[in-house]
């Protein structure tokens, strides 16, 4: 199995991946998430910004070919913030903002 995962990195490179799960009051996670698909800036938390898509949440894409999305749960009082990153550092440092801050 460990050889297969190094053939993908090897094809489309390395990918380390983190969630994290807020349980904001009711309020704050409504007026965030509003701020959120307002939001126009070209960076966020010093990285700068390639595209924000606003899809399925809020992904913040950064030029490093990292991203973060911002997302309410539609079933329960949660907000998930994913990241994907080359390294686990990166993804956990990309996620951390977003755990604490409004793009």
């Amino acid at each position: 199995m460990e050889n297969l995962i190094d053939d993908v990195f090897a094809l489309v490179g390395r990918h380390e991946y983190t969630r994290n799960d807020l349980h904001p009051p009711q309020e704050k996670s409504t007026r965030s998430y509003r701020h959120c698909n307002r939001s126009r800036r070209p960076s966020f938390a010093g990285a700068k910004l390639s595209c924000i898509v606003r899809k399925d949440g809020t992904r913040l894409d950064f030029v490093d070919g990292s991203w973060l999305l911002l997302r309410p749960s539609g079933t329960e009082p949660v907000v998930r913030v994913y990241a994907e990153a080359e390294t686990q550092e990166r993804a956990q440092g990309t996620c951390r903002p977003g755990r604490r801050t409004r793009p």
